[in-house]
């Protein structure tokens, strides 16, 4: 199976203004407008980089859940888009990486998911390709360009 290109990197982060003036300022990215999301019980602040890709994604979670950054910011997954996520997940799950977090579990439905890559520390997030479409205006805006 040929390698596929990853379309961004998502890092947890303990404070999402710091850490976004701090790749700013030392390698000059440049952000989207930050965005919360709601997840069950776990409520997220996140932003995109802007230009092209691949992305990267900062996530302020909280304690525990999905996106827990009580040891610290860190990297946290890699994500790829998936012609079908309920397939792809089958076919990682028989590969070794189980399941981490399915959006379903909390009414989201099968949109995306993370699996645990254990030998490697990091997770991967498959993310449905019909998805695509509607992230390439928002991802790809020109620099500088309005929210």
């Amino acid at each position: 199976m040929a390698i596929r290109p990853f379309f961004h990197v998502g890092i947890i982060v303990e404070n999402l203004e710091a850490a976004m003036a701090e790749l700013s300022d030392a390698l000059g990215v440049v952000w989207r407008t930050p965005h919360v999301s709601q997840y069950g019980d776990w409520t997220i602040k996140v932003v995109y980089s802007r230009g092209e890709a691949p992305y990267i994604e900062l996530i302020e979670g909280g304690q525990g859940g999905p996106w827990d950054v009580s040891k610290g910011s860190h990297i946290d997954h890699i994500g790829f888009y998936s012609e079908d996520v309920v397939e792809e997940a089958e076919r990682l799950v028989k590969a070794g990486l189980p399941i981490d977090f399915d959006p379903a579990s909390v009414g989201r439905g099968h949109g995306f998911c993370y699996h645990k890559a254990l030998a490697c520390g990091v997770r991967i997030e498959l993310i449905d390709a019909s998805r695509k479409a509607s992230h390439a205006p928002f991802l790809s805006e020109a620099v500088g360009g309005d929210d």
